[in-house]
């Protein structure tokens, strides 16, 4: 199939299971290991809807794919690159089908303002980052500090490492780039999200991405 520099997709949690769902043994195993039922449908219901779309992108099976997980817990197909992020009832997944050696971090994170707090910020924001966030607006502040979140996530989750590193020491003072101390320094940006009250950020190749970035209707 013909695909942009990065398809996103939209994945919604409240959907029914259909026929053409399919999760591996493993991933069933998995799905149990949730304790509420709520949890373990959402599980199998975006796990099977990240085969498929892999899938289409492969030109395989869903049964096929052989999905395998890090040493930090990132998920992983041979040829192809791919991110997840959940957040409140939706998921975004995030594939790249060129250069699929090529790091790819995708987060979607619904905005809560009562969650952002000085102390809560203190504890994800760099020294630099704390003292713009403080100087801003009252008013701005909770939306500044998801963008910040979402770009140190995205950041994160392609370097596949989450958070055994630090937030704190994730650095996205210079506009469109994010680096930690000993690590890759790599390209971010900001998106805009498909649902009103979320904050959406990539991470990967950077300002191309931006613009080649294209949603995708999952149902195809």
């Amino acid at each position: 199939m013909s695909s942009p520099a990065v398809a996103l997709y939209l994945l919604n949690h409240d959907e029914s299971w259909t026929e053409r769902d399919y999760v591996s043994p493993d991933e069933e195993r998995r799905a149990l290991s949730y304790r509420y039922p709520q949890d373990q449908h959402r599980f199998r219901l975006i796990r099977s809807h990240v085969r498929r779309l892999l899938a289409r992108h492969l030109n395989e099976e869903a049964s096929a794919l052989t999905i395998e997980c890090s040493s930090f817990g990132k998920p992983t197909v041979d040829g192809i690159a791919f991110s997840v992020s959940h957040s409140a009832g939706h998921s975004i997944l995030a594939i790249r089908e060129h250069a699929p050696f090529e790091p790819l971090g995708i987060d979607f994170e619904r905005i809560v303002p009562e969650n952002v707090s000085p102390e809560l910020s203190a504890r994800c924001l760099g020294e630099a980052e704390l003292r713009d966030w403080k100087r801003l607006p009252e008013s701005e502040q909770v939306d500044a500090f998801y963008q910040y979140w979402t770009l140190k996530e995205a950041y994160l989750k392609a370097l596949g490492t989450g958070f055994k590193i630090e937030p704190t020491l994730v650095d996205t003072k210079n506009p469109g780039y994010a680096t930690a101390p000993g690590l890759t320094t790599l390209q971010v940006s900001l998106l805009d999200s498909p649902i009103e009250g979320y904050a959406l950020a990539i991470c990967g190749l950077g300002p191309l991405e931006r613009h080649l970035a294209c949603w995708m209707d999952p149902a195809l």
